[in-house]
């Protein structure tokens, strides 16, 4: 990172030398000084823009991990959320199955008295 701003004080240095052309008549300024400002603008331009594209490409490449880290999160949670559901299920099942009212038991089971054999 401190070449990125080596480089570029580099580069805006000379752009900075030329302010001064601001204060003038910008038709006073002969040919050869207009295209080596051109020249030292647009080399600042690739950089600033090389720069951006980079930090650009990095925190595309953060968020993607953050979004991979969200999803296994997610996967995850949502895996309990069956586990605990299906213990749920199980459990009123049992509930259900240890809840068998008394008088059908007594219904079901036939009285010694009526026994035909």
């Amino acid at each position: 990172m401190r070449d990125t701003h080596m480089q570029r004080d580099v580069c805006l240095q000379p752009i900075l030398n030329h302010w001064h052309y601001m204060e003038e008549d910008l038709d006073s300024m002969n040919l050869k000084n207009l295209q080596n400002l051109e020249q030292q603008l647009d080399s600042a331009l690739k950089l600033i823009r090389s720069r951006k594209n980079q930090l650009m490409h990095e925190s595309i490449s953060e968020l993607q991990k953050k979004e991979r880290a969200i999803q296994e999160e997610n996967n995850i949670l949502a895996k309990r959320i069956k586990e605990k559901d299906k213990i749920v299920v199980q459990q009123g099942e049992r509930n259900q199955q240890n809840q068998v009212p008394a008088s059908t038991s007594f219904l079901l089971q036939p009285h010694p008295c009526l026994n035909m054999g």
